[in-house]
């Protein structure tokens, strides 16, 4: 009975683990401004959308009534792609993960169509990494602006712009390393995209990674990155 007892528990465990891990996608074909596309295309029931996740696995899913969907389990969070033959979407799965994507046909002019994309998500990995992404190309775009202001005149106004941004993106991408709802995967990841990045600033950081996190795709990502900036 007690062995009974034991395996109902670990099988509960093992489902847990799996949920725990899994993402879903559900996905949305948006030819409103032109019913007729869900027909003869460009996009089409019967055609089909691509995720590619970064370690080059790809799954596909057909389209059928407008809609497409993914599901699945990994083993650490992953940068991902929805592909499809006019377009796509980035994406990063992560666990418990839950995503709604819309591909929506735009015409910018007469007989030119394309899709434009909307992603929807509760992952925190994911808004996380876009909310950070908006705020520095935000200050690095008005960074190469005194910049260049900066070369025409010797301006010590703008330099100390200039000063004042980096120590905004240094303390962004500081607020990443301790955020804890982040596991360190993710961390790494976001932290790849840091204007500012150097060996010096994240080597430390790196070190302290398991060896399990260190084999990750990410993990190795990140340190083929500090081995180009050494």
């Amino acid at each position: 009975m007690l062995r009974y007892f034991v395996f109902f528990l670990l099988i509960c465990f093992y489902l847990q683990s799996s949920a725990q891990k899994s993402y879903s996608i559900k996905g949305f074909i948006k030819n409103e401004i032109n019913p007729q596309m869900s027909i003869s295309g460009p996009l089409k029931n019967g055609n089909y959308v691509y995720l590619e996740y970064l370690s080059g696995k790809v799954d596909s899913s057909i389209i059928k009534d407008n809609r497409f969907f993914f599901e699945g389990s990994i083993a650490n969070p992953e940068p991902a792609s929805l592909n499809h033959a006019h377009g796509g979407a980035t994406i990063l799965l992560s666990y418990e993960s839950n995503f709604e994507v819309e591909f929506i046909l735009n015409s910018p002019e007469s007989g030119l169509y394309e899709y434009l994309s909307n992603v929807n998500s509760d992952s925190f990995f994911y808004n996380t990494w876009l909310k950070v992404g908006n705020r520095s190309h935000s200050l690095v775009k008005k960074r190469s602006e005194l910049q260049n202001l900066n070369q025409q005149s010797i301006n010590i106004e703008s330099k100390n712009e200039i000063e004042v941004i980096n120590k905004l993106l240094d303390n962004l991408y500081s607020s990443i390393i301790k955020n804890n709802q982040l596991i360190n995967i993710e961390k790494a990841y976001i932290l790849m995209s840091d204007p500012n990045f150097s060996n010096e600033k994240y080597k430390s950081f790196f070190d302290e990674l398991s060896t399990t996190e260190k084999e990750t795709k990410i993990g190795s990502l990140f340190k083929k990155k500090l081995e180009n900036f050494s």
